[in-house]
């Protein structure tokens, strides 16, 4: 599996778990179908503002999307490297702070 697969893989899990098709997430994101389609299957590396309009769509922070992929810093003896690990995939909702309460 390569980073794309992986993303692909962390999108299609996180929209599925919400029940959407994928026309729905795209609705949900400002993004076509068929662009939700080809992340999912590794067909397309996603852009920055592609990741913030998933993540916010899906309800999950950035990083949780990028799960399972990791670069490592090049050595003087080869260039550096994108790595795909077996990480278990969180829901990775974002929390948000509870409203202040109104003082009396």
């Amino acid at each position: 599996m390569d980073l794309r697969e992986r993303f692909g893989a962390n999108v299609r899990r996180a929209r599925k778990r919400h029940g959407w098709s994928q026309e729905e997430l795209g609705e949900r994101c400002e993004l076509h179908r068929t662009e939700v389609s080809l992340l999912e299957r590794g067909k397309r590396r996603p852009q920055l503002e592609t990741l913030v309009k998933l993540a916010g769509g899906l309800g999950v922070t950035p990083d949780r999307l990028c799960e399972g992929v990791s670069w490592s810093p090049a050595t003087a003896d080869e260039k550096g490297r994108l790595d795909v690990v077996a990480v278990p995939f969180s829901s990775g909702r974002v929390k948000r702070p509870p409203a202040p309460r109104p003082s009396r």
